[in-house]
């Protein structure tokens, strides 16, 4: 290998490395947030069922079967379910998966069918542009070194040779 190559190449290696970490240990951040907001919308949850026991038992006591006390308290607590579903959705699109729409089983992007129930999962429009990626490969090979390389690339990354004039 050639010395200006190494010199020119090590540098860009590093930056790239460096990119990956940084990005990857954001989404981690981001994910931890999630996680803790999910953790609190699931404490206010708890906190308004406690609510509804209280109500109810005190209609109860009351001889009253009139329940339109907590009729705010559930919408509140379907409020709270729905943002849970947001976060958890994003934390599945941070990592490029989904979620079976049938037991909300965590699935990679390209499942069709999932693997706890076996449910047949519908194409989301990432996944028809992935397909359509597959078809259609935008890659050749090196002459020298066989690396997969993209059709427009002048130079091999993984040897140096020139493949493209």
């Amino acid at each position: 290998m050639d010395l200006k190559f190494l010199k020119r190449e090590i540098p860009k290696k590093v930056t790239k490395t460096y990119k990956i970490a940084s990005e990857k240990s954001g989404n981690l951040i981001e994910e931890a947030k999630l996680r803790l907001q999910i953790a609190s919308t699931n404490d206010k949850i708890t906190d308004k069922l406690g609510e509804i026991g209280s109500l109810v038992y005190e209609d109860y006591k009351a001889g009253s079967g009139s329940y339109g006390d907590f009729e705010e308290l559930c919408k509140e607590i379907e409020t709270s379910e729905a943002e849970i579903s947001k976060m958890k959705a994003k934390i599945l699109k941070m990592k490029n998966m989904k979620q079976c729409e049938v037991c909300e089983n965590p699935l990679a992007l390209d499942d069709r069918y999932c693997s706890k129930c076996g449910a047949e999962q519908p194409l989301m429009v990432e996944e028809e542009e992935i397909v359509e990626e597959k078809k259609e490969p935008a890659l050749t090979n090196c002459p020298n070194c066989d690396a997969k390389l993209s059709k427009d690339a002048v130079y091999c990354a993984k040897c140096g040779v020139k493949v493209n004039e």
